[in-house]
């Protein structure tokens, strides 16, 4: 796979930001909206597990960046419960956490899911987004 993009054509997809914490939520909404160049975004915030689900199947996202540590369903029960065919499934996953463990890693790595912590820099985030868009084929004719 290239990491680069066609001539003539920007990374474009529907990401569905996951986060208890609202203001990371929040944080990573305006960065990818307003910060990420030559790229067009669609972002939804869901503060935890229950309304990632409901907000999924109305917005239909292509990427999903999900924290792991959260209040009343931990993002790995929430990527399961996609897969499964309880809501809309994006086409692929961003591990966001503040919780750094090679258990963590490891099952991220075993899935084929990017992993940032979120001391990791917003330029961090903006590649593994370009980088899956390239993947996926994610890609709007400018």
């Amino acid at each position: 796979m290239s990491d680069s993009i066609p001539p003539g054509f920007q990374p474009a997809c529907k990401i569905l930001i996951v986060d208890d914490e609202e203001a990371v939520g929040e944080f990573l909404s305006d960065a990818l909206l307003n910060y990420a160049k030559d790229t067009r975004y669609e972002v939804r915030y869901a503060n935890g597990g229950q309304a990632a689900l409901k907000i999924a199947n109305e917005f239909e996202p292509d990427v999903a960046i999900v924290d792991i540590k959260m209040q009343h369903m931990w993002g790995d029960e929430l990527i399961r419960r996609f897969q499964s065919g309880e809501a809309h499934t994006p086409k692929d996953f961003i591990i966001f956490t503040g919780t750094d463990t090679q258990e963590f890693r490891k099952k991220a790595a075993n899935a084929g899911y990017t992993f940032l912590t979120k001391t990791a820099g917003m330029e961090d985030v903006f590649d593994a987004v370009k980088k899956i868009c390239i993947k996926h084929k994610l890609l709007e004719k400018i």
